[in-house]
């Protein structure tokens, strides 16, 4: 017998190819062609590192293009990036019904979608943001679940779209450190940093030619954040928009928050944040896209507790 998606469903899914199909529109990229990170240098190789090391998205767009100008390029990457929207709500979703129950996981998942403008200006929209976080989602399902065989596959893939993949070598450590043999972990740990390491020096042969900002891999900007702190302080207070501003609500209810693969993932944020300081620019809030899923489901676990609790008890 066929199942049919229920009601909810539907228009879960309806709502999310809606938002993912508007929302590329009213984005851009820097078309002017001495951007650092030019969509067609991207494309074409030629741009300088470390963005040229984020290769998953510009190759692909490169390889379904024929005349590379920067209009097609343009119009395909707005293409992948819708798909790329779709999976972030579809992503997101399967996430959070792992700490909410349902019918609710499904009402607040899609409210990922009105949190994206904190973190992602209109001008500074680079292509492989928004399959970062997707990817982080789904690693970390995958890490939950123990899918170490389907893990491999997509950290490479994460990889080689951007170098924060690494972030997931982290959450599985701090979610089997205590659940398996300790040398298990341990493995698992020293097997993804060899991987992630073997890309990272593929990549850097590959482009050694390129342009090169920083020390190449990463850009230092532990002086220029701390400059910006001291001499800017409200410039620099716009990172504390991040994710909406729920991660207020999430760090003050953190007690609320019982699932331990939440709470574990929830720790490693403000390690990630201080890691952006210094190869970051503090006040470019995509810089902490990736923790995006993390803090949302988190500050839905808080609602879905004041619901059930506080309201209940009306």
């Amino acid at each position: 017998m066929i199942r049919f998606p229920s009601a909810l469903t539907t228009g879960v899914i309806a709502v999310t190819i809606a938002f993912a199909f508007l929302v590329p529109p009213v984005r851009s990229y820097l078309l002017n062609p001495d951007a650092d990170a030019n969509p067609e240098k991207l494309a074409l190789g030629t741009a300088a590192t470390p963005f040229q090391y984020r290769v998953l998205i510009p190759s692909i767009v490169k390889r379904t293009v024929g005349t590379p100008t920067p209009l097609n390029l343009h119009r395909r990457y707005m293409q992948m990036d819708a798909v790329w929207l779709v999976g972030l709500g579809l992503a997101f979703r399967s996430y959070l019904k792992r700490f909410v129950t349902s019918p609710l996981a499904d009402v607040l998942a899609p409210g990922i979608f009105l949190l994206l403008p904190f973190n992602y200006a209109v001008q500074n929209f680079y292509p492989y943001d928004i399959p970062a976080v997707v990817l982080t989602i789904i690693g970390l399902i995958l890490i939950g679940d123990g899918r170490f065989t389907w893990f491999y596959p997509l950290f490479v893939i994460a990889t080689f779209n951007r170098e924060t993949s690494f972030f997931l070598v982290f959450a599985m450590i701090a979610l089997w450190w205590d659940r398996q043999p300790f040398w298990q972990t341990a493995a698992h740990a020293a097997a993804q940093a060899v991987i992630w390491l073997s890309i990272k020096w593929y990549l850097f042969e590959l482009f050694r030619d390129n342009p090169q900002f920083g020390l190449g891999l990463l850009q230092p900007q532990l002086k220029m954040n701390v400059a910006l702190v001291i001499g800017l302080p409200l410039v620099a207070a716009t990172a504390l928009s991040s994710w909406g501003f729920l991660w207020i609500p999430t760090a003050l209810r953190f007690q609320r928050i019982k699932a331990l693969e939440l709470r574990r993932a929830l720790m490693l944020v403000p390690l990630y944040v201080a890691a952006m300081f210094c190869v970051g620019v503090m006040n470019e809030t995509r810089i902490y896209g990736e923790m995006l899923p993390i803090v949302t489901a988190g500050a839905c676990v808080v609602f879905a507790d004041f619901l059930k609790s506080d309201v209940g008890q009306l």
